[in-house]
């Protein structure tokens, strides 16, 4: 063998070394990095998912508070009706008695 043949050999054995030893380091690295960006993907669905949560869980709530509210009106409904039919009944006995007084005076003018 000639001198330079196995100084060939011997860089050309630590070349293909390097070049595994890259080929680790640079696989390692890619794989850090999609476990990096697969993990922020994850965080955010896993965000996504608890907003939409949260979201039905308060539009849940708020169709309660929607639902005992309307139950409430209902229950006010006959008193406001009264009220109302009361005030009605009020006006017609007060412009009836106006009316009267009103016709009273004129016939006493007459």
């Amino acid at each position: 063998m000639v001198p330079g043949e196995a100084t060939k050999g011997i860089l050309e054995q630590a070349a293909d070394a390097f070049r595994s030893v890259l080929e680790s380091v640079f696989g390692f690295i890619i794989e850090v990095i999609i476990t990096i960006i697969s993990t922020i993907f994850d965080k955010i669905k896993d965000g996504i998912i608890e907003s939409i949560v949260s979201g039905s869980s308060a539009l849940g709530e708020m169709m309660d508070q929607t639902k005992n509210s309307f139950e409430g009106l209902l229950n006010d409904v006959p008193e406001i009706i009264q009220g109302f039919s009361e005030m009605i009944v009020t006006m017609i006995t007060d412009l009836l008695n106006n009316s009267m007084e009103a016709l009273g005076i004129v016939q006493e003018n007459a």
